[in-house]
């Protein structure tokens, strides 16, 4: 990820979605950015996303975006916006996968995302979506925790002679 971005990732305003590894390294997050409020204008969100390259071709990407538009109609948000180049080329294939309506201009690229209100489903989704984040995460602990045990107490492989 890069840095100069995410020294201006506002924790308490945003919301921010990662993908982890089975070491912990975080490989794959999504910023959700609440743009600001006017009035007679529908709440929107901007949308953006960084998948490592080994991370890649997996559908992290499409996980990431369909986590933040359920979380986005659960936070009320009416339209959810990405801004890019127009050459990047696995942003602009994830938002037309995901039904954006897309517009180019001087080199750069604009999606639009019309979201429905929210409803008991949607609801239930990201309390489902929490939920397993928090376990899948707890294994993957565990899953370290325990191999590093192993490898103290058997040796790492290609140490012993």
């Amino acid at each position: 990820m890069h840095n100069k971005y995410v020294e201006h990732l506002d924790f308490n305003k945003d919301a921010i979605f990662g993908v982890f590894d089975l070491d912990l390294k975080l490989i794959g997050m999504a910023h959700l950015a609440y743009l600001p409020e006017h009035k007679g204008q529908p709440r929107a969100a901007e949308f953006g996303v960084s998948v490592l390259p080994e991370g890649r071709s997996q559908g992290l990407g499409t996980a990431l975006l369909q986590r933040s538009a359920v979380h986005s109609r659960n936070t009320r948000i009416e339209t959810l916006y990405v801004h890019c180049l127009a050459n990047n080329k696995a942003m602009m294939h994830l938002a037309q996968k995901a039904g954006m309506t897309v517009e180019y201009a001087y080199g750069d690229a604009d999606a639009c995302l019309k979201l429905p209100p929210a409803s008991p489903a949607t609801i239930v989704e990201e309390a489902a979506n929490e939920q397993w984040a928090d376990m899948d995460y707890a294994l993957k602990k565990n899953l370290k925790q325990s191999n590093q045990a192993w490898w103290w107490f058997l040796g790492r492989p290609g140490l012993v002679r």
